[in-house]
């Protein structure tokens, strides 16, 4: 709390306990001096955090009422606030508070994030459980609209029937080759800043016409998000105009229901605010492109630093004089 305080973030309290409770939780909406009291209640990023913030919903839900919610924020894992504005400043504690999710969104990813629904007993109990969650809302006016947005949501993700881009009478296109298998993500260096961009366009759709060279050619080294891509790219091409709720309907019908639900979740969008459906939408292309940019320019320092690794250990003079090019190339597009 000091920490934030010090880094200008006024606002913020601490519970004084392991759990925040009822009590608190009221405190919090009547110390808001704004009409609509929604705080944020800022958790860590690892599974201890993900429980306390479960934890907290329950406790959240009956008590919602006009005017009176609360989002969630997820710290990036192994950080607090105290070491995220220390590392980071106040840019990156910010992105966190910016990227953080409603209680729909959050209710929604606790039941269905990483997980398969290919059977109807399977979907009937992911549904009967995001139903008894809104049931828990004392306050019918407000428990009247989450059952209307989440029926809209389980509509878009389960009974979805037209084929995006599909022709009359055109048959439905198989899913991509491995689509839809249970596997580990693998995480290798530079895969978080892939799932990012790849992210932040299914999210934000209408940034494709000015990211679409960039981000068809993006090298990455993940098999099964590559593909996620390609599609993602057929889907743009074909439907001028398409939005990201109906893009992410789309890529679950295609059999990327596991994909996209790897990378469209807040342990992708706490380390880029832009790339989440919370971002801004009128600066996401060119947060889009300044995080290309910088991600391009990491590549190349690794590659140089690989390279001069293998000509010192094989004396390799030519592969040393290919470097030195490199290196007055780069300098002289820097002007030095």
């Amino acid at each position: 709390v000091i920490a934030c305080h010090q880094g200008g973030f006024k606002g913020a309290v601490a519970p004084m306990g392991t759990a925040l409770t009822e009590e608190q939780i009221l405190s919090l909406w009547k110390m808001s001096p704004v009409e609509e009291k929604v705080p944020i209640l800022c958790f860590d990023g690892d599974n201890a955090g993900r429980r306390a913030a479960e934890r907290a919903c329950e406790r959240i839900m009956p008590l919602l009422a006009p005017n009176q919610s609360a989002r969630f924020a997820f710290m990036p894992e192994g950080e607090d606030p105290d070491s995220l504005l220390r590392g980071g400043g106040k840019d990156a504690f910010a992105g966190v508070l910016e990227g953080a999710m409603t209680l729909l969104d959050f209710i929604w990813a606790k039941h269905t994030a990483g997980r398969e629904f290919k059977t109807p007993e399977a979907r009937a109990g992911v549904i009967r459980a995001l139903q008894n969650e809104v049931k828990a809302i004392a306050d019918r006016t407000v428990q009247i609209h989450y059952d209307s947005l989440l029926q809209k949501r389980i509509t878009e993700a389960f009974f979805a029937r037209r084929q995006i881009g599909a022709k009359p009478g055109q048959p439905p296109r198989p899913a991509m080759p491995g689509a839809g298998l249970l596997r580990k993500p693998v995480m290798r260096t530079g895969d978080m800043a892939a799932r990012i961009l790849v992210a932040a366009v299914i999210n934000h759709p209408h940034i494709y016409d000015a990211v679409e060279e960039p981000f068809g050619g993006l090298e990455i080294r993940d098999a099964v998000l590559a593909r996620l891509r390609q599609a993602v790219i057929e889907a743009l091409e074909d439907n001028v105009g398409l939005d990201g709720q109906a893009l992410r309907a789309y890529l679950v019908q295609e059999g990327f229901e596991r994909e996209t639900g790897d990378i469209l979740n807040e342990s992708v969008y706490v380390h880029a605010a832009f790339s989440g459906p919370r971002g801004n939408p009128d600066d996401a292309a060119s947060k889009w492109l300044a995080f290309w940019a910088d991600m391009q320019g990491k590549v190349s320092e690794n590659e140089e630093q690989d390279g001069w690794k293998r000509a010192f250990v094989a004396a390799n003079e030519a592969e040393e004089e290919k470097l030195r090019n490199m290196l007055k190339a780069r300098a002289s597009e820097k002007g030095v």
